[in-house]
Parts: C-alpha cells; structure tokens; sequence
C-alpha cells in the first residue's frame, strides 16, 4: 500500500488488498493525503453549523464543541461515503460521526466496539493509540456486546503517536485506545464500522425459531413433588434439539437469517421515508362529483377514486405498522415491518396504486384496526408482519439486494400448497408441517420451505403452477388462504372447490369478460381496474351465489355461471367494490345508520346498505337491457325480460326509499340522480 496525496478515481480504492492484509484489524496506520478518498465534496465548517442547528441528533456545549454522530447522509459527501463503504466492507451497519471544534479540545482516552477512520478535514489534531492487549477480559467483552457505559478506557504507556493535518486518514482498529487532542479549531469526519458478535447475530434469531418447536412450547409440570419432572422435561428438550434434527433446521434457518442480518444492526426505530410519502400523497386527483354508477360516461370515476383511496390506505397503514413496530420487540417482524415500508416507499405510483387499493392491504387494515390497541407487554411475535410482508412479495421481490428481507412465515392454503396472487404464481405441493417458509434472494427469486419441501416459485414442474386469468384481469385463485378463512365474516361461507369447478369458473368467466368486453367495453375496463381477484364456489345452478367482501376490496366470490349470467355478476359485484370505496372516501347521507327494510334483500338494514344494493343492481339491470338490446341469447329455462322487469322494481322501490328517508349528502345525491336517469331510461 502506498498512500499518496493525489485523489484517487475510485471511492476507497486506498483501502487496498495491502491495507487489509496488514492493517485491518491489527494495527493502525495514517494514510496521507487520503481523505478525497473517503469524502468528496467533503463538508465546511457553516454545512456542519447548520445540520447541528437543525437535528436533536448532536452533541453540544453549545460554544466550542459540535459532535455529529450516526449520519447516513445531511452533509455533503456522507452519503457517498456510506454507499461505498458498505460495498467495500459487504456490511451495512455503518456510519459517519462529525467532529466541530473551536480551541483546543479532547473527548478523552476510550475504546470503540467498531473500527473507524477519522478523516481530517480542517485544523490538526494529535493522537495517542494503544492495542487492545491489556484490555480487562469483562471490559472487552461487555464493549463488544454493547453496553453502556464501558467504554473509558486510560492510556498506556506503550501507546503510539500519530499527527493528523487536512486531508490525512487514521485507521484505528476495533478495540484499540485512542485519545485525540486537536491543537485549535479543527473539524474531522469518522467512518465507523461496526463491529457485531456472534451472539448479537444470531440469538434472537435462535430464540424466535425454539418458539416454534414443539418439545419447547410443552408446559412444564407443576405441583408437590413435580421437581424431578421438570428436570426431566428440560433435560428432554435439550436433547431432542439434536436427536430429532431441530437443532440443525434452527441452524439452517438461522444461517438464512444471519447471512442478510449480520451486515445490518438491529432494527431499533422505523425508517420511513416521509418525502416519498408526501410526494405522493400530494398527486391525489380531486373528488370527483358526479358519474359514480355507470361507467362509459364523460367522467372516469374508477381511476381517480382509486387513487384517492390508495392515498387514504398509505396513511392508515403506515399509522398501523408504526403502533404493531412499537409494540413488537420481535427482531424477524421489526424488520420485516421496514422492509415493507422501504418497498412501499419506493414503488411506482401505478403499482403502489394498485396495492394499496387491493384486497390484501385493505384486508390487512381493517385486521389491524379491529385488533385491541396496547398489548400488556411487546409481542415476541406478529403475524401481520409476515402477513404483510407476504402480500408484498412483489415489491419486495423488485427491490431485492437493496431491501433485506427475513423469512416470511406464513400458513399453509387450505389445499395445502399457498397461492401468491399478486404474483400469479402458486405452490402446488402440500405443505407437511402446515406452514410455508418464504425467502427472497438478491436475485428476487422466492423460494417457500416447509421443513421438508423446497421450491422455487418461478420454476415449472409439479410443485408449482401459474395462476389462471380471465383475459387480462383479475387472476382466479382455486382454494382460500387461511388469511380469508380466519378473517370471512361469520355471515359468508366459502366451500371448497373441485379442479372441475374451477376450470368451469374459468372457462364460463372468460366468455362472461368477452361478452362484457363486446356489449359495454367501459364496464370490462372498469372491473380490470377495480377487481384484481376471483375466488370460485362449487357450481349452484343457475341460482346466483356470488358476494364481495367490504374489507378485501377488489376481490368477487362466485359460483360457476353461464356467460350471460356471469357478465351480470363482473358488473354487479365490481358495483358492490365501487360503492365501497365510495362510503370509505365521502358521506353519502347524513343519516347513514338508519334502518329500514331493504327492498333488495327483503330485510332490517342502514341506509348505507340500501345504497349498496340500489347502486349494483341498478348497474346490473343496465347492462342487462343492453345485453337484450344487443340480441344476445338468453340461458335457457330463463327469462331475461321477465328478469329485468323484476330487477328494475327492486331499484325503484329501493331507490324510492333512499329518496323519502336519506338525507342525501352531493354523493349521495348525485348516485340517486343517476338511479333515476337509468330508470326512465328503461321506462
């Protein structure tokens, strides 16, 4: 290694193969002239002055000493730094402190659990070093851990000296005294790198996979003379971690953990950027006021009620995510909770769109709202983590290598295998254990695991299979995950389904979507947008059994239907999603939770669910007229006239109801205007 004072064309390309070969981590040296290096710009003086002002993030007598620590970017040439650094070292857990002095001024003699190059910028400064040799043994090892309050450490008399002026780099190694005495104004930067035990890896990660071992969730006995028992039963645990091959599955998967963990610390507070938060949320188109119940109109609705709600989901989520973060002590879920955050943060707005409007993070909202607010102590673990993590595996997929991403632990399908929706790609093999284990490489591939089954979710062959889609929308998923089982409402149910019964879904939802694309193109581009998800029932007749779900928009439950009837279900239930986006956006009466009998339903319900159905089967009875008007043969055994007639009763008693009983507020008002204009219209 030879330093010299020419500025080098690569950023740390002075810490050569020399320098780690002789110097890291043995012993110190000065590298002169280096500091074009590392910092390029590098900060002044009055850049420092301004960022200490600005940020609680400093130390300060508030005269003669400035001290800047942890920064990742805020002065010029910081962030660079910490870029190249972390390609240079492959670890993330580092940083820059900054060091303001005006006279002469020390820190003190003292030991650091990181190594660190000090950067002279401004002014010079001498320094005594010493080797870690006659450290006490408890004093080395509680730095090392990170305790508080260890780290004074005095000079020894076999220390070196060394003299910085500007533009020279010191290498102090992990552990080594150093004391540092500038003579008069100075101003200096530190790259730390810190140092990370074994232990610190790897414990918590231990501790969370012993959780899920059986041996270790047995209670232990209790009772006169239980004492021998509970010996036994501790001994037993101990011992089937290696008999029955535990210990090696926690080790594998701790490896798994470690290999992304070990080059970041832990995640103690939430990363969010807010900048990216306020960018888009100022993009939200205005309300619109009028065309909300058929599409095709002068106005495009969908799109920009969709957009508005999406900005409304983003700041419920992130409230919820940053309450279960504070509530968590999990190190797994913490960063699975950041990881998501950094992939919401850095999406495109399109995509973030549909996300945030889509049945997975609107379901994941409502969960997290209903759960009860402040555990009486931090969880150890969360499953909405993994749950949203898991319904963000595309995003994370797309920032994989820049985003660490944890395992996701998730259940098993009901079938067994475990659907990814978003990304259309589904495991078809049974999971042994119930459980599916996920992992994101820097590549982005996924792989799941079950203990016994690993597989790639992108490769072909029997373990896997692609999602179906009708034409280019909502994708078909054949059997319930148990997300939706645990969280269907009581008053829904949801059989599951033959291979038979889905392939008939598909088929006849298909030709449903090219008639509908055919008869009203606006209303199939309308559902494009709107539904992102088909779940099929076994097949019912042709009597309708079809519903939506309030808190998982975008996503229709059907049985197989002919294609007449299940184009009138595309638009009825893309209706039953629309409108609740509508009440989640705007009042539509001042008088929501009044009750009367519904002529939809023939039963006690709010007004707020009289304008559900007076909206959908208002949308259904136009498309069904069109599809009259259009010639298209009616299902035999059927009367569509007789059909429509009936139908279009139902909306005029419903919506002569909402007329006499709502106070209407201008959405709401503007849908009855549009209710009454579909009326005359058949009339």
């Amino acid at each position: 290694m030879s330093p010299t004072s020419a500025r080098r064309p690569e950023a740390l390309a002075v810490l050569d193969d020399e320098f780690f070969d002789t110097h890291w981590r043995r012993a110190p040296v000065v590298l002169r002239g280096a500091a074009g290096d590392f910092l390029a710009p590098a900060p002044g003086r009055e850049e420092v002055r301004a960022l200490a002002g600005a940020t609680s993030a400093v130390q300060t007598d508030g005269r003669s000493i400035w001290f800047l620590e942890a920064l990742r970017e805020g002065l010029p040439g910081v962030a660079g730094l910490c870029a190249a650094a972390r390609e240079k070292f492959d670890w993330d857990d580092l940083w820059c402190d900054v060091f303001l002095t005006e006279g002469s001024s020390s820190i003190g003699s003292h030991i650091d659990n990181s190594d660190n190059f000090t950067i002279q910028l401004e002014g010079s400064k001498r320094w005594r070093l010493a080797p870690p040799t006659t450290l006490d043994p408890e004093q080395r090892r509680l730095r090392l851990l990170g305790e508080p309050g260890v780290g004074d450490a005095p000079m020894t008399d076999d220390a070196r000296e060394f003299t910085l002026h500007p533009g020279d780099v010191l290498y102090i190694p992990l552990l080594w005294r150093h004391w540092g005495v500038s003579s008069g104004d100075s101003l200096s930067a530190s790259l730390v790198v810190n140092a990370r035990t074994v232990w610190q890896a790897l414990h918590r990660t231990l501790g969370a996979e012993l959780r899920h071992e059986e041996t270790w969730q047995r209670p232990l006995p209790v009772g006169p003379g239980t004492g021998p028992a509970r010996r036994a039963r501790l001994t037993e645990a101990v011992t089937e971690l290696s008999d029955s091959g535990a210990l090696e599955r926690t080790r594998r998967k701790a490896e798994r953990e470690v290999a992304t963990r070990a080059a970041r610390g832990p995640v103690d507070r939430l990363d969010i950027d807010m900048a990216a938060v306020k960018g888009f949320v100022a993009t939200a188109p205005a309300p619109p006021a009028d065309g909300f119940v058929l599409p095709g109109g002068t106005v495009d609705t969908a799109a920009p009620l969709n957009a508005l709600l999406a900005r409304k989901n983003l700041r419920d989520l992130l409230k919820l995510v940053l309450r279960r973060f504070a509530q968590t002590s999990g190190e797994t879920e913490r960063e699975l909770y950041q990881a998501a955050v950094t992939a919401l943060t850095t999406a495109p707005a399109p995509a973030l769109e549909a996300l945030l409007t889509g049945p997975d993070v609107t379901s994941w909202i409502a969960v997290a709202k209903q759960e009860p607010g402040e555990p009486p102590v931090p969880r150890q673990e969360d499953p909405l983590a993994h749950w949203l993590a898991f319904f963000l595996l595309p995003e994370l997929t797309a920032s994989a290598g820049a985003v660490p991403v944890p395992e996701i632990r998730v259940p098993a399908d009901r079938d067994g295998g475990l659907a990814v929706p978003r990304l259309g790609r589904a495991v078809a093999a049974r999971s042994a254990t119930g459980t599916w284990s996920l992992t994101v490489a820097e590549d982005g591939t996924v792989l799941a695991r079950d203990g016994a089954t690993t597989v790639a979710l992108a490769d072909s062959g029997p373990d896997t299979r692609t999602l179906r889609r009708v034409l280019d929308g909502p994708s078909i998923v054949p059997s319930p995950s148990r997300w939706l089982d645990r969280h269907l409402p009581p008053t829904e149910v949801l059989p599951s389904v033959e291979p038979a019964d889905v392939a008939r879904f598909h088929d006849e939802f298909t030709e449903a979507a090219e008639l509908l694309r055919a008869v009203w193109p606006e209303a199939w581009d309308e559902t494009r947008v709107c539904v992102e998800r088909l779940l099929p029932m076994p097949w019912a007749g042709l009597r309708p059994h079809n519903y939506s779900i309030h808190a998982f928009r975008g996503q229709i439950v059907s049985s197989p239907r002919p294609a007449l009837m299940a184009a009138q279900t595309l638009v009825h239930e893309t209706g039953h999603n629309r409108m609740s986006t509508l009440i989640d956006l705007m009042p539509l009466c001042a008088n929501p939770d009044d009750r009367a009998i519904s002529p939809v339903v023939d039963a006690d319900r709010p007004l707020t669910a009289v304008f559900h159905g007076c909206y959908s089967f208002a949308r259904e009875i136009h498309l069904t007229a069109l599809l009259i008007d259009k010639g298209v043969p009616e299902v035999p055994t059927t009367d569509i006239r007789g059909y429509l007639a009936q139908r279009t009763e139902i909306v005029r008693a419903a919506w002569t109801l909402l007329h006499e009983r709502a106070r209407p507020e201008p959405a709401g008002a503007a849908i009855l205007a549009e209710v009454e204009g579909i009326l005359q219209r058949l009339s």
